[in-house]
């Protein structure tokens, strides 16, 4: 895929996912940051949920940021920075 047709992905993804951007991906990223970024969002909601009890467990006080960030524990699946940081910190 063209750097184009990754940026073209990555806009529907954060589009049906209700999200404006994530930080630190834009038309300056690489492929392969891109590439993240698409498989991050690509990722369900369930598979999330469990990275999230995996980061729990390996890195509690950033979980309870992660977490006291928003209405309730989901809602950092909407966030622009935390979805990112929990899809790669928790691999």
């Amino acid at each position: 895929m063209t750097k184009r047709e990754l940026l073209l992905e990555l806009k529907r993804l954060l589009a049906e996912k209700g999200l404006y951007s994530i930080d630190g991906i834009n038309s300056n990223s690489n492929k392969a940051e891109l590439k993240n970024a698409i498989e991050c969002l690509q990722c369900s909601d369930e598979e999330l949920g469990l990275r999230l009890e995996k980061l729990k467990q390996v890195y509690p006080n950033i979980y309870n940021l992660i977490t006291s960030n928003g209405k309730d524990k989901e809602s950092f699946k909407y966030h622009s920075f935390n979805r990112l940081y929990v899809y790669n910190k928790a691999n």
